[in-house]
């Protein structure tokens, strides 16, 4: 059996080493994963979208966007490190949302991980996925409602 526990171990070791940066961290109690940092005025809402963008955010992302009816949303990726389907789901969701109520929504992109996720699912063509903020300091949108 010793023979057994030593090849589990061997198979184990280099697993755990391949695992992305975003498991390792989870496994430390208390480190957050995601964080939104938002900016608000008359206008326009800004969320700047920091880590990882997944499942487990959902509360925290619903929190961060849900209260935004009129104006602009600009959603910031440039913080994101990660982000998967649950991630896309909740952007389009927004997207609809935004279609819907009649707010403008502008999708700030991020690192090139996240780019190539929004490239493979084509939702760089289909989001309002721009390279940079179409406000000067905001101040061009504090008109429009």
């Amino acid at each position: 059996m010793g023979h057994s526990a030593t090849e589990a171990r061997q198979v184990t070791e280099p697993e755990q080493n391949g695992r992305s940066e975003r498991t390792d961290r989870s496994d430390r109690p208390g480190a957050p994963l995601f964080e939104t940092r938002i900016e608000r005025t008359e206008s326009l809402t800004y969320v700047e979208l920091l880590g990882e963008l997944d499942l487990s955010c959902v509360d925290r992302y619903a929190d961060a966007v849900d209260s935004v009816q009129a104006g602009m949303l600009v959603l910031d990726l440039r913080g994101l490190t990660f982000i998967d389907s649950m991630g896309l789901r909740m952007i389009l969701g927004t997207w609809q949302r935004s279609r819907d109520e009649g707010f403008v929504l502008e999708i700030l992109s991020g690192r090139e991980q996240v780019e190539k996720v929004f490239r493979l699912t084509g939702l760089d063509h289909t989001l309002p996925v721009v390279h940079q903020i179409s406000l000067n300091g905001h101040s061009q949108n504090s008109n429009s409602h």
